[in-house]
């Protein structure tokens, strides 16, 4: 994806927090562009801003993402998958950036 952002975080609440900034870092290490929304404001807008942003991922953190380590995702395009192991979800995003890469470069 070409998108100036891959990934919003958005923890549910301040104790999430820590989790959510250590799976930035993951993914950061990775190449993979990632925020947290780190705002004051509820989670229904910290997902309309992002959505408003078009950010292809929104992984959504709350106690039991954190206790499975999995996570949440909401997409750009409208669908959602619960329940997604956090390497399941990095390798993922890795394979869809590459091909949307190198599908430009071939084009």
């Amino acid at each position: 994806w070409l998108a100036p952002l891959h990934v919003v975080l958005v923890p549910i609440a301040d104790r999430h927090l820590d989790f959510a900034r250590q799976l930035r870092n993951a993914l950061l290490d990775k190449r993979i562009r990632a925020r947290i929304d780190e705002s004051d404001g509820r989670m229904n807008r910290k997902i309309r801003e992002a959505q408003l942003m078009k950010v292809p991922c929104i992984a959504v953190i709350g106690d039991r993402e954190v206790e499975n380590d999995r996570l949440s995702i909401r997409f750009r395009e409208g669908g959602q998958k619960a329940d997604v192991p956090i390497p399941e979800f990095i390798s993922a995003l890795e394979r869809g950036i590459a091909e949307r890469f190198f599908n430009v470069v071939l084009e």
